[in-house]
């Protein structure tokens, strides 16, 4: 019984820690990757693309805080600011 307890561990446990590698360095370069885009837009990845699709201001977080909308129209002082942040990129 030891014996079958033994191989079953043998074959099982390397698989898992080939997946849990995988996912440690999926999950730290999702980090470093929504850490940069945040360091340059001040949004997450997600906030950012929901942002540019709807063409609103989001943050998906409101959605916990209650009466809060979780997208709100950009002003025009705020997509002035952003022509200049383009323009000064260039």
């Amino acid at each position: 019984m030891e014996k079958v307890i033994l191989l079953v561990l043998v074959l099982v446990l390397p698989g898992c820690a080939s997946i849990t590698a995988a996912e440690v360095l999926t999950t730290l370069g999702s980090w470093v990757a929504d850490g940069v885009v945040q360091a340059e837009t001040g949004k997450n990845i997600t906030d950012k693309v929901v942002s540019d699709i709807t063409g609103k201001d989001c943050e998906l977080k409101k959605v916990f805080k209650e009466g809060e909308k979780v997208c709100e129209e950009i002003t025009q002082e705020e997509n002035q600011e952003d022509g200049k942040g383009k323009e000064e990129q260039r």
